[in-house]
């Protein structure tokens, strides 16, 4: 429901900006509007790489909790046996 609400938004806005300019003011701005996405389109793959890293140091860091985990089951097991 919220995507659909946060669609219609942005297609209701694109309508809006299209009766409230003409097809040349908008051909004027392209250019602008092009190296603004140019940009922000950098700053979050950026941004996702770092997120990347640290979903995958905090995998890392929880693969060995478990191994250290594991590994003390299984001691207990063999000390169980003797």
């Amino acid at each position: 429901m919220l995507i659909a609400l946060v669609v219609a938004i942005a297609v209701g806005g694109l309508f809006l900006a299209r009766k409230a300019f003409d097809l040349e003011h908008l051909k004027e701005t392209h250019e602008v509007g092009g190296v603004l996405f140019s940009a922000i389109g950098t700053l979050y793959a950026v941004l996702l790489g770092l997120i990347v890293v640290d979903a995958m140091s905090k995998f890392t860091v929880t693969r060995d909790i478990v191994q250290n985990e594991a590994n003390n089951v299984a001691n207990v097991y063999i000390l169980s046996d003797a």
